[in-house]
This record gives structure tokens, sequence and C-alpha cells, in this order.
């Protein structure tokens, strides 16, 4: 840990207001095809053949040339020179009858940066019907001697413009990240073109998004570091007294497998921190041994040559709101470690997807939940067996999308977010539960209109124009059931529950190098890092080392209400499962809150499309306390 140690945060001023991968593109494609037939048979690489990138990739590289962009797509540099058909099997690529011998769904292995997502209900696109989703990440290069894009000259249409405030003082422009925009415009406006004329199965064209959890830069999230608790407790239980019908009440997620999609702690560092922990910890220890820790994902990715520290973009703020990168990888341990605490029966894999700095991407995501699809498809492990996906993370924005260029204005089934919502479209389709952050950017100390927005995606995507009902977003209340001053609001297909109120600090306004926080509504979660990043980002702004092996910090944001969703959501498939009166799993989720309600205020009647800026939504009463090991009311 020494590496924490003598690593300071980075100070706003130091960090690119940046929403996507500078070098890379993404294009879905589609196909007619089902992913997997009737018979069980899967047709990935009969689709992939049929499709022949390649030749697609060439003809996108033509259509650049034509509208005077220099640049050069290729596939990733994994992939065998830029001749995709050969990273194909040769027996496969050679057979006239491809797939046929598919039917065990652990044989197809696509190539790196290429995902392939069946929809068991096709969906109606503006250019035909999508019964396989194909995304395909693409890197590119200018070509030698280009000169800059028309229309670019002078400005950064990555970061709204050169002055300053990306931590170049204007003396170094990334053209890289510029170049995206007038690419992705530039397919997306031509899509009709592409897709009639070229005879060229597209969807769209998107960046390639950089993913927060919770919250990205310029918002940042967490709201606040963790903090350690100073209080002696092996066992911080959560306890849902007003859960309805009193039958979930003495479930315990037996049977549902959970997936948390965020960061995580090394397996060594967690099995230090349960070592020195003891029974001081004795949910640390529990975790520890029944949540399986994925990072194959990340591993994977991090061999294809990316970045594994995407430095220097961070999420994160100190106590004064004032963005501030610093490491967080217990973030998805703390999520996982509240899901186990309510579903302890539940099979928890927490899936590494994010950095140290709660920063991951579109290829990370996709491939995550690529994997996760393959257990559901015929033949897989979970195939028909009940499953929930926390999604403590977010994207960008449009509307930061729109300010720096890309044009958002594409339909539905054919914009930016295609990428994502036809690869989430196939998972719920397989039966999967999404329960997602609606995210922070309600925050007072920053929000000069006090509007509270709208969940952002993918929480967004369970609301209108979309309308995904297995997808459930969640917002925050503080200890005494009211909406957090935080919380963006959930929606219409919402829930709330608890996700703790900032602190008092001391001295309440910076500068300050020591400031002390007065904690009285947040979360104790299990922590395993021994060292805790600082609370202000003024000088010297270094890690403290932990005061105790207690390993537990208090904590606070969407983030965190999440998983007690997500774990309620396992009750509910676990009272279904075995013979529950459970007619629609989203609406019985939504149901557990029983009478509860929390009002939603301040709310912008375009953007929430609700009259009068004010309503209420169903609130998941939780209440956190020490438990004692033989409480009779563990299990509520």
């Amino acid at each position: 840990m020494e590496a924490r140690m003598n690593t300071q945060g980075t100070p706003m001023s130091e960090m690119h207001n940046t929403f996507w991968r500078e070098n890379q593109v993404v294009v879905t494609f589609y196909s007619t095809t089902p992913l997997v037939s009737t018979d069980g048979t899967h047709q990935g690489y009969r689709i992939l053949e049929n499709l022949n990138l390649d030749l697609q990739r060439q003809k996108l590289n033509a259509f650049l040339a034509e509208h005077d962009l220099p640049f050069t797509l290729s596939f990733y540099k994994s992939n065998e020179g830029d001749d995709f058909q050969k990273s194909l099997p040769s027996e496969v690529a050679a057979s006239p009858d491809l797939g046929a011998e598919q039917k065990d769904r652990g044989n197809f292995n696509p190539p790196p940066g290429v995902y392939l997502f069946g929809l068991r209900k096709p969906i109606q696109s503006d250019f035909g019907e999508v019964a396989t989703s194909v995304t395909t990440f693409f890197d590119f290069t200018a070509k030698p001697g280009s000169m800059q894009p028309a229309g670019t000259e002078g400005t950064s249409m990555g970061d709204g413009g050169n002055d300053g405030n990306d931590g170049t003082d204007g003396k170094n422009e990334r053209p890289g990240y510029r170049s995206v925009v007038p690419i992705v415009n530039t397919f997306n406006k031509g899509l009709e073109t592409l897709n009639k004329e070229r005879q060229m199965p597209i969807s769209a064209a998107a960046p390639n998004w950089l993913w927060g959890g919770t919250g990205y830069v310029p918002q940042g999230c967490p709201l606040m570091p963790p903090v350690p608790v100073d209080n002696a407790c092996s066992f911080w239980h959560f306890h849902l007294p007003q859960l309805s019908p009193e039958q979930l009440l003495t479930m315990t997620g037996k049977g549902v497998t959970v997936f948390v999609l965020d960061a995580l702690p090394d397996q060594d560092v967690i099995t230090q921190a349960v070592q020195k922990a003891g029974d001081t910890n004795l949910l640390l220890l529990d975790v520890s041994r029944s949540v399986t820790f994925n990072y194959d994902v990340w591993n994977n990715w991090v061999t294809q040559g990316n970045n594994a520290n995407i430095p220097p973009l961070a999420v994160g703020k100190d106590v004064y709101d004032r963005h501030f990168a610093f490491e967080m990888p217990d973030h998805g341990l703390f999520i996982g470690g509240i899901v186990h605490d309510i579903a302890p029966r539940a099979q928890i894999e927490c899936i590494r997807v994010l950095s140290d700095y709660c920063v991951g991407d579109s290829d990370l995501f996709l491939n995550a939940l690529q994997y996760i699809q393959n257990r559901l498809l015929p033949g897989g492990d979970l195939y028909q067996q009940p499953v929930v996906i926390n999604m403590s993370l977010v994207m960008p924005t449009l509307e930061e999308a729109e300010s720096d260029g890309i044009d958002v204005s594409g339909s539905v089934t054919n914009d930016v977010l295609t990428l994502v919502l036809q690869a989430i479209q196939a998972l719920v389709q397989s039966g999967a539960i999404i329960v997602a952050s609606a995210g922070n950017e309600a925050d007072l100390r920053n929000n000069p209109l006090g509007l509270r927005p709208p969940a952002l995606h993918p929480a967004a995507f369970a609301n209108p124009p979309v309308s995904i009902a297995e997808i459930i977003p969640v917002g925050a209340v503080d200890k005494y059931g009211c909406a957090t001053s935080y919380s963006d609001y959930p929606g219409p297909r919402g829930i709330a529950t608890y996700g703790g109120e900032f602190p008092a600090v001391n001295p309440p306004q910076p500068p300050s190098n020591n400031p002390v926080v007065a904690i009285s509504d947040a979360m104790q979660g299990i922590y395993s890092a021994t060292f805790y990043p600082p609370l202000s980002e003024d000088a010297p702004a270094l890690p403290y080392p932990t005061p105790d092996g207690h390993g537990w910090a208090y904590w606070i944001g969407t983030s965190f209400a999440t998983p007690i969703i997500s774990a309620v959501a396992a009750r509910v498939l676990e009272w279904q499962a075995s013979g529950g009166l459970v007619v629609n799993v989203p609406n019985a989720i939504l149901a557990a809150a029983g009478a509860s309600q929390t009002q939603w205020n301040n709310l912008d009647p375009a953007t929430s499309g609700v009259p009068g800026g004010s309503t209420t939504g169903p609130m998941l009463l939780a209440v956190q306390r020490c438990q004692i090991e033989d409480d009779a009311t563990a299990s509520q």
C-alpha cells in the first residue's frame, strides 16, 4: 500500500472534462440472424462471417474519405493485422454451415473489441430488424500529413474550448479527442446512405464512452471520500422493517445470482484486510468467503494494451465539494457487502470494470455484459435462472456530449446510446433484472439552478421514451426518509432508499488541510484499504493510515442505496422461485417498499415529465444498526 501513501489526489484544475476515449470510435452493426437458433445453436460465427466486419471497415474508411475526414479505422491491435476474418477460427470460417456445431455457448470467442448481443424479441429499428446487435470498437489514426479537421481550428471540441480549464493552460490541445466528434457525426448523419445505398447494416456510431462510479467528471462522485468508522461493532446490519409482503422478511436471496459491476480491490488486499480485522468485522470475513471476485474482464482489457490507471481521469469530491481525484477501489467491495448483508444466501459475483479511480469505458462494460449474457444463454449455467445486475455507475449525459459537439438527435434505436441500450435489452430479454443508481447530480452545493435532474443512463432507460420495465432506477433518502440534497430523481419507474446525507464540516469553508467532519447520517460498510484518501484537496492532500484495522468506513451516495434494492430484488426472485405470488417482478420490487413514499421536489417539468415540478415516489425504509450475533431479526 506504499503507493497510496505516496499518491496525491489530483485537483480538478489538472483534469480534463473528458467523456470518451481519444482514439476510438464504436460502430454498432445489426444482423437479422438470431444469436441462438430455435434448436439452441449459437450462431455467433455465422453472423460474423455473413457480416464480414473487415469489409464493413473498408467501406467506413471510404465513407470518411468521401467526406474529407483524413482518418483510418482499424481493429484492435490484438487482432491479426487489419484482416478481421483471420481472427475467426479457420475451421469455422471455412465451413459452409457456420455455427452448426456451436451449441455450447462456451465455444464462441469473438475477437477483442467485438460484442454480440442476441435479442429474443427482435427490435424494429429505422433501417431493419435487429435480431443480434454487433458492437465493434475501432481504433483510428490520422493519415500521414493530414491537417486538423475542418471546423475545429482554434477550438477543442472535446473540452468546450481551450481555455486552460482542461489542465493544458491553452498550450497542448488534444486532436484525438476532437477527432472523435466529426467521425461519429459523419457516420450517424449518413446512416440512411450507409444502410440503403452502401448495403451496410449499421445501427449507429458512438464514442467509446468513459464511465464513472455514479458520477463522472465534471460531476464527480462519490460525494465525499470514505471516512473511518469510529464505533466498535463487528457487524453493522441493515433492517428493512416495512418490507412488503411479510414473506420477503424471511427471504435470503437463495438461488439468485447478483452481479456487481464496479471497482474492486486486489484479492490479496481483501485477504490482508480480513486477517487484520479478524472478528471485529464479521461481514468482511463472510464476504471474503462467499462472494466471487472476478478480475477476468479487467485483466483481459489491460492485456489489450489499455491503460489500467486511466490517469488523470477520476471521479470524486473532497468534503468541500471540490472535484478531487482519489483512489477508491473499495467502492465495489462496499457495495458487495451491502448486498450480502441483506441477501446473505445469494450468489454474489463482483466483476471489476472500473479502475482504482472508479473510471472505466464502454469496452469494459460491454465485455462484462457479454460474459453475463453467455451464462444466461441456452447451455449456460444461469440459463433460465434468476439474475440481478447491480450498476452503481453512470455514463456522461447527452447534454455533455452535445456540448462537446456530438449530434444526439438520432432516434431511440439509432443514436449514440444504441451500443449500451441494445446490450441491456438483450440482458433483460434473457431474464436479468437491472438495478441502477439514478446519480448524484442534484448536489445543491454546485447546482446553481437548484433543480433536481432526472436519472442518468443506464438507469434512465427505465423511463420514457425507452421504458424498460426490468430496469429499476434508485434514488437516495436520508435517515428521516427525505430525498437527499444530492440524489437525482429516479423517475416514475424508480424507487428510493437509504443513502445518507452530507456531514457537517469544520471549518465550513475551505481552505483547510485538516477539516473535521461530524458524521451523523451515513452508511457503515466494509473497507479493505490500509489508507484513506484525504478529506481536502488543500496541500499536502495526502492519504492517511486507517486508525484501526476494523475495516468499516462511512460513505454516502446513490451508489450505496442501489445495492439495497438489488438485494431486495434477490429476495423477490427467491420468493417467486419458491412459489410466491409474483405476477410481475419489477412491480413486486417497487411494491416491496409498502406504503412508504418520499417527496421529490425541485424537478424540472421539461426534463422530468412532472407537471408542477413535485411528485411522490416509493421509498423503502432501511435502517442500519449494530447487529448482535444471535439477534432473531438478522434476516429482516
